[in-house]
């Protein structure tokens, strides 16, 4: 999709790819990434999203004036994969997400 539209090149538009194409449709963050897992050895982690944006970075090298972002954007969100700072990284699926969401609404 980055490489046939130009809007998946803009700010918005890569944000608008990761959450429709990874968030939305269910990229299991947490066990790939393996965030609250005890055992480092687990067979579901896998640098799957991490392999996307090296993808992405490669492009950005080679068409660099193609893009509306540079390479701090992808490092800023690498960084923010593994903070956990924000809950988009965090779940398994929309529904663990927005049950997390809820769940946080209402102990406030």
């Amino acid at each position: 999709m980055i490489q046939l539209d130009p809007y998946y090149r803009t700010i918005k538009g890569f944000a608008v790819l990761i959450e429709k194409e990874w968030c939305s449709f269910g990229h299991k963050f947490a066990h790939r990434i393996g965030h609250g897992e005890d055992k480092p050895s687990d067979g579901e982690r896998s640098p799957v999203f991490v392999q996307f944006i090296d993808c992405v970075w490669q492009l950005l090298q080679q068409y660099e004036c193609h893009f509306e972002f540079n390479s701090f954007l992808l490092i800023t969100i690498l960084d923010e994969l593994y903070a956990c700072r924000y809950g988009t990284f965090l779940y398994n699926s929309e529904k663990q997400r927005m049950e997390n969401v809820n769940n946080a609404l209402s102990s406030q």
